[in-house]
């Protein structure tokens, strides 16, 4: 056997055993891509779920409470209309009263 057939023998088992070590390494990494394939396919319909949606969801919630905020504070102006309201009539009947009560001792 000359050299160069020697060589070329060292180097088909070589290649014959990187190939047998490369194959299980090739199938994992054909696994991971699929794994990962399917991860962004549900990613992207989490992300459009989002886009869709949730920010809808979101933005009428904020106008329902813009709406809720609008009419509490209609009301607490109300409120307080009525309350100065209510004060000035109360001094008024005080007023009638201490008039009638001198009235009365006259």
């Amino acid at each position: 056997m000359t050299d160069n057939e020697l060589l070329l023998a060292i180097s088909n088992m070589m290649d014959e055993k990187l190939d047998s070590k490369l194959k299980p390494m090739e199938s994992q990494l054909t696994g991971l891509k699929e794994d990962v394939a399917v991860l962004k396919k549900k990613v992207n319909g989490i992300e459009l779920k989002l886009e869709t949606e949730i920010n809808h969801n979101i933005k009428v919630i904020a106008e329902g409470h813009l709406d809720l905020s609008r009419k509490l504070n209609e009301a607490v102006h109300l409120a307080s209309d009525i309350k100065a309201k209510q004060e000035i009539q109360d001094l008024l009947i005080r007023s009638h009263e201490t008039e009638l009560k001198i009235r009365n001792i006259s």
